[in-house]
């Protein structure tokens, strides 16, 4: 996202500006016309792929921690369902009309719900069991000041939406920071799995 907002600003499609601050570009607009076209969908199909992948993958850590019942499954389905969405908006992605102004609109919402839901999940299985599994009381906790932190970005944008004249000057900045905390959720995810062996290599047969 970061390296398309650089390329499109570099192409001069749009004006130079801070993402994270008011009167700036959305996501979507920095990816609209080539060079950034390409490098936003070149990578990010295969990140929302990924994703999916690491919502399995992260159930299955769990299980193998000793975590059981339903939340498991509700981990694998809520992140296919976000990394399938994900991939519709970018499908839908610099195309003209009015369906797929709807794919984009619909793809992204339901993206980010069904992302951020997994890792409330995740959070509070992992403050219940910390203990017991034994790694670091920091993961959780920055984990729970991010789920916290983007459901307070979620209840502001719908504030100044309703009550805000001025809402779409900001709009595109708290969706930045949505999803800079919302992907930065994985980088916690990963400091857990290392702390517990997840990540390392299976010993030689």
């Amino acid at each position: 996202t970061h390296v398309s907002w650089l390329a499109a600003t570099a192409a001069g499609n749009i004006d130079p500006c801070f993402p994270y601050g008011p009167d700036c570009v959305s996501i979507s607009r920095t990816a609209r016309r080539l060079p950034a076209a390409l490098i936003f969908k070149t990578l990010m199909i295969p990140n929302a792929m990924l994703t999916i992948w690491v919502w399995h993958l992260t159930a299955d850590w769990m299980e193998r921690l000793g975590i059981s019942g339903i939340v498991l499954q509700l981990v694998r389905i809520l992140g296919t369902i976000a990394g399938i969405f994900m991939i519709i908006y970018l499908l839908a992605l610099g195309m003209e009309g009015d369906q797929f102004r709807l794919a984009r609109r619909t793809g992204v919402i339901i993206a980010f719900s069904f992302t951020f839901l997994p890792e409330l999940l995740v959070c509070r299985e992992l403050l219940i069991h910390r203990a017991r599994v034994g790694f670091a009381a920091w993961i959780p906790a920055v984990q729970k000041w991010i789920c916290l932190i983007l459901l307070s970005i979620g209840l502001l944008n719908l504030f100044l939406d309703l009550f805000y004249s001025g809402f779409g000057r900001v709009n595109d900045a708290i969706e930045w920071w949505f999803a800079l905390f919302l992907y930065g959720f994985f980088v916690t995810l990963a400091a857990a799995w290392k702390q517990t062996g997840a990540l390392d290599a299976p010993p030689d047969k």
